[in-house]
């Protein structure tokens, strides 16, 4: 019997790996987090992220690419987290919509300043090329929510254009 004989076994089997590897990627990311938090400048080699995620050399290198691409997912992980909910906007005013999106961000800042830091640090130290591949628009992940209910309540004028803003 082989694979095709056994579909839900496949898919079951396929399931299963496929939460291994968002696990070791979790790990990746969560030890990255811990050592650029512990560097002034940020830096880490990547045999020191394996060993600290309990993973092999060739994990991060494997589900990553690149260290670049690594430090990007880092910078993902905390604009979602920031970005969670946008519910909490329904019924504020404009004003205070936009005092609770900088509000946000500095408790954010105040509760991991160092960790922001040195990310940012890390994230200015590669390429030019590396740079580019990667997508860092804090625009998109955090302004994004607040243009969209401010433009949705009618206050942006309606002949602004939503990408120019």
């Amino acid at each position: 019997m082989n694979a095709s004989d056994k579909p839900d076994e496949v898919n079951a089997a396929l399931g299963k790996r496929q939460r291994g590897v968002e696990e070791r990627r979790l790990r990746l990311v969560r030890a990255a987090r811990e050592l650029i938090a512990e560097r002034d400048d940020g830096s880490f080699s990547m045999p020191e992220l394996a060993k600290r995620a309990g993973l092999s050399l060739a994990t991060p290198y494997n589900l990553f690419g690149s260290k670049a691409a690594l430090l990007g997912r880092v910078f993902e992980s905390l604009v979602r987290g920031f970005n969670r909910d946008s519910s909490w906007m329904a019924g504020l005013s404009a004003s205070e919509r936009i005092c609770g999106v900088v509000d946000r961000l500095v408790a954010a800042y105040d509760e991991q300043g160092r960790l922001f830091r040195n990310l940012w640090k890390a994230l200015y130290g590669l390429d030019l090329s590396e740079h580019r591949q990667l997508n860092l628009s804090l625009s998109n992940e955090i302004v994004h929510p607040l243009v969209v209910s401010l433009a949705r309540d009618g206050l942006i004028p309606a002949d602004v254009p939503l990408p120019a803003i």
